[in-house]
């Protein structure tokens, strides 16, 4: 892991806090995966190589 954070969503929107991972793969590659609360979903948010 390269580094972690969390966003806060929109407060006008009610939307939720996210958590993001920076993390580099094993091709090199750098990557943020977002964990969204509700619901409990995953996904990649940006990739950088």
């Amino acid at each position: 892991m390269l580094d972690l954070w969390r966003e806060s969503g929109e407060w006008w929107e009610m939307a939720p806090e996210v958590w993001v991972w920076r993390v580099q793969g094993e091709n090199q590659g750098v990557y943020e995966l977002a964990r969204h609360p509700a619901p409990d979903q995953w996904w990649i948010d940006r990739i950088y190589d």
